[in-house]
């Protein structure tokens, strides 16, 4: 069945939508990981506030690009339930990238932790400048502001 996962402003259903887009191989565990690094983000100084406007900000999930998903009833069901438990549960992870890549943004991040594909990680620095990224696009920061300057749009 086709799903339409464009940005309604509906958390339960962008969530829903960011766990199969990004995840649905991973099992619940990785759709889990990857809607609380919404939620962490969310939380976070220079993240927009709001989980449909951290989904949708430009260049950071793939998926969105074409928000029009097919999905099996049993997928979607799985993909409810992760986002279900993620929505206002951070695992404190705030970036991630397929495990068969290596971002140069990666580099210089923290706290790493695999899940299926996925590498997460809990923190980006460099020169002081605290780096917002996810797969290919990069975005800095001055890492003593706490808006959103810098953060992609």
């Amino acid at each position: 069945m086709a799903t339409d996962c464009r940005n309604h402003g509906d958390t339960m259903h962008c969530m829903t939508c960011n766990a199969y887009g990004e995840a649905i191989g991973e099992g619940i565990r990785g759709m889990i990981m990857a809607d609380e690094t919404v939620t962490a983000r969310k939380e976070t100084p220079g993240w927009p506030k709001s989980y449909c406007s951290v989904i949708f900000q430009r260049g950071q999930f793939s998926w969105t690009r074409h928000p029009t998903i097919c999905t099996t009833r049993a997928g979607w069901r799985n993909a409810s339930a992760a986002a279900a438990k993620a929505i206002g549960r951070s695992n404190g992870k705030l970036y991630y990238h397929a495990n068969y890549v290596r971002p140069s943004w990666s580099y210089n991040c923290t706290g790493r932790e695999k899940v299926g594909r996925h590498i997460f990680y809990s923190d980006c620095h460099s020169g002081g400048r605290r780096q917002y990224a996810h797969r290919r696009h990069t975005h800095w920061y001055n890492a003593r502001s706490d808006d959103d300057e810098g953060a992609s749009r």
